[in-house]
């Protein structure tokens, strides 16, 4: 799970090392895996411009696991994703929730 600053598509600090964890991961995976960047945001802001954002923000992610893997994963497939403010990981009545909530997230299916 990438986490991003408020309003964002920054990537937080520890979002980049674990950027790192991932293309090491993927790299190992065969030909035909796909991989889904799947962006959320808290639920300040209507819903239209959240989604929007949460796109923005998986499109962030992969252009940084991109850029940083070089073509180490040519044989990767990548989809970027959004749900806005659906599906919280935590409350939204708190700043350390919606923290929580403006993330995206990875979901891997391996190839064959």
């Amino acid at each position: 799970t990438f986490r991003f600053a408020a309003a964002s598509n920054r990537l937080e600090r520890k979002s980049t090392l674990d950027m790192v964890r991932l293309v090491d991961y993927l790299s190992t995976q065969p030909e035909g895996t796909e991989v889904a960047f799947v962006g959320f945001t808290d639920n300040d802001g209507v819903f239209g411009a959240n989604r929007a954002l949460s796109i923005k923000r998986a499109e962030e992610a992969i252009k940084q696991v991109n850029d940083y893997a070089g073509d180490q994963l040519s044989h990767i497939s990548f989809t970027p994703l959004g749900y806005g403010e659906l599906k919280p990981s935590a409350c939204n009545l708190t700043n350390a929730g919606k923290g929580i909530n403006r993330r995206v997230e990875v979901w891997i299916r391996s190839g064959s």
